[in-house]
């Protein structure tokens, strides 16, 4: 009987373990296929972002005929992903040969648009193409087989490029292009900017959380309370630009110039600020300064940084104060524009035209207010309680001493 029962004994912890293990392995699979999808949904956003700015660049410049503004465009795509590229090489994250992850799209788009003799459908695939990059798909192939990306594959600044500079940027710009058009966007530019706000959502709320383990639920979570502040953000510079741009007569001739200069002040300055900003607080190499500086002209400084934890909050109130004063200076340039020139009433077309873009501009201007306020407060709650808790271990320990 004693043997019996310790033979039963023996089984039933066997067992047990067998459905730990089954249980652990489960756990393990199921996390490995999550990690995957979070993978795959980062390479949908950004080569479907990638695509459509592709699509906008080649009409800018072949269709509407604004080398201007589609160069503007490239640069914005371009440049964020070379200085990224340099400071991963420079830092060890990466080689220089693998420069081609960068390049080849562009370099085989640019060379064949200028070089070949094409067809205008096939020269918008070639200025397509020169939007596109290797960089995501080569990051998921790196870590497709354990669901995360290694530490020299550098995610998050690519993740801070994409997100927190093209993204917007190309946005604000993309919207903007359809101000100057005096009629609503088409298909391709309105996927372009929608795409673009889910990109900088993201990217912003990677920035933010580094390196912590979520769930693809969260992470989702997390990427929509993002949308309003980046949304508003976007919005409002592409209406500032368009409201405040000196107009002639809008001619084909006059929209093929640069006349946008009041925004073009604002973002040089907006930029110098924030560059200001966190050279008091903290000390970084110049091109990560540069990154940081030019993402934080449509998203917030990140919560990563501990070091600017005791200045956020002023800068906070900046950045709620900026875009009123903003706002006061281009009516009052509109007013004035439209005393010389009675015909060009911007404010109005907008109203007209593009009201869902507007309504969407006050309530994305009124949710992020609202939770930044919340996010500040739960905050310094939390502060506070831990605070209090610390002052009452130590008279505890105190009084037992």
């Amino acid at each position: 009987k004693h043997l019996a029962t310790h033979r039963s004994a023996h089984q039933w912890c066997t067992e047990r373990t067998a459905e730990s293990q089954r249980e652990g392995m489960v756990d393990a699979s199921d996390k490995l296929r999550q990690d995957r999808a979070k993978l795959l949904l980062s390479v949908a956003l950004t080569t479907m972002n990638s695509i459509s700015d592709g699509f906008v660049f080649a009409d800018l410049v072949l269709v509407k005929g604004w080398p201007v503004l589609g160069a503007c465009l490239a640069a914005v795509l371009l440049v964020p992903q070379f200085l990224t590229f340099y400071m991963l090489a420079r830092d060890g994250m990466c080689n220089f040969k693998d420069f081609w992850q960068v390049a080849v799209f562009p370099v085989l788009g640019f060379a064949a648009y200028f070089f070949l003799d094409l067809n205008t459908s096939m020269q918008q695939i070639a200025l397509s193409c020169t939007c596109l990059f290797l960089v995501p798909f080569v990051n998921l192939k790196a870590g497709w087989a354990t669901g995360q990306l290694p530490w020299e594959t550098g995610h998050i600044w690519w993740e801070l490029a994409e997100g927190m500079i093209q993204g917007p940027c190309s946005a604000a710009l993309t919207l903007y292009a359809c101000f100057l058009t005096h009629s609503s966007p088409s298909c391709v530019f309105l996927f372009s900017i929608v795409s673009s706000i889910a990109c900088s959502a993201r990217g912003t709320d990677k920035l933010h959380i580094p390196g912590r383990q979520r769930s693809l639920a969260d992470e989702l979570h997390g990427m929509v309370i993002q949308v309003p502040h980046v949304s508003f953000r976007i919005l409002f510079f592409a209406t500032l630009a368009f409201v405040t741009r000196i107009m002639s007569d809008g001619s084909a001739e006059d929209l093929q110039t640069n006349r946008s200069l009041f925004i073009s002040v604002v973002v040089a300055a907006d930029f110098l600020i924030n560059a200001g900003f966190l050279c008091a607080t903290c000390s970084m190499p110049a091109i990560m300064l540069s990154l940081f500086s030019a993402a934080m002209i449509f998203g917030d400084p990140p919560e990563s940084l501990a070091v600017l934890s005791h200045n956020r909050e002023p800068y906070k109130v900046m950045r709620i104060c900026q875009p009123v004063v903003l706002a006061a200076a281009a009516v009052s340039m509109q007013m004035m524009s439209r005393a010389s020139n009675k015909h060009d009433d911007r404010l109005e077309f907008l109203v007209d035209d593009y009201l869902p873009f507007m309504v969407l501009m006050t309530i994305s201007a009124v949710v992020s207010l609202a939770i930044g306020s919340a996010t500040s407060w739960m905050i310094s709650f939390v502060l506070r309680v831990a605070r209090a808790e610390s002052v009452a271990k130590s008279l505890a320990l105190s009084l037992a001493a």
